[in-house]
């Protein structure tokens, strides 16, 4: 049976933890809370099961030989959503805010982060929250840098 939900996208940003879905979780499980994939990778791991499970925006990528979860990944914040997408409260990110927005979003709801640069993307910056969920913003043509992707690994 699926659980029915709201994922709260503060709550991963706090947590790391995207609804019931964490880091080393089994496929199982995460079939069982999330259902079936929408769409899968074609690329197999040593199981011979697809790497990539797809709900609407949100990736679950799994590892190579434990078959457990190894990334949570979103990259789309404003598409049109399906099935378990659509119990996700994007909440700020869902207008790839600019960088100092985020900034003062994440002070103002008590999420701590860190800066780095991300290798071999000098226009870019990761804002990684103290449960190292990484906010990857890119510098746009307007020259202010605007939220890319989010993710956990």
């Amino acid at each position: 049976m699926v659980d029915i939900m709201l994922i709260s996208m503060q709550d991963f940003l706090k947590t790391g933890s995207l609804g019931p879905v964490h880091l080393k979780m089994g496929r199982a499980e995460v079939e069982r809370h999330l259902g079936q994939p929408e769409d899968w990778s074609a690329m197999l791991n040593q199981q011979r099961r697809p790497v990539i499970w797809k709900y609407g925006s949100i990736e679950i990528y799994f590892s190579d030989n434990e078959d457990v979860v190894a990334m949570i990944f979103i990259d789309d914040f404003a598409a049109p959503h399906h099935g378990v997408s659509q119990q996700l409260d994007f909440w700020l990110l869902k207008h790839r805010p600019s960088l100092i927005e985020l900034q003062k979003e994440l002070a103002a709801n008590d999420i701590t982060y860190t800066t780095a640069p991300v290798p071999g993307l000098a226009d870019n910056v990761y804002l990684i929250t103290a449960a190292g969920v990484h906010l990857q913003l890119a510098q746009e043509v307007d020259g202010m840098p605007r939220l890319v992707s989010c993710f956990i690994r």
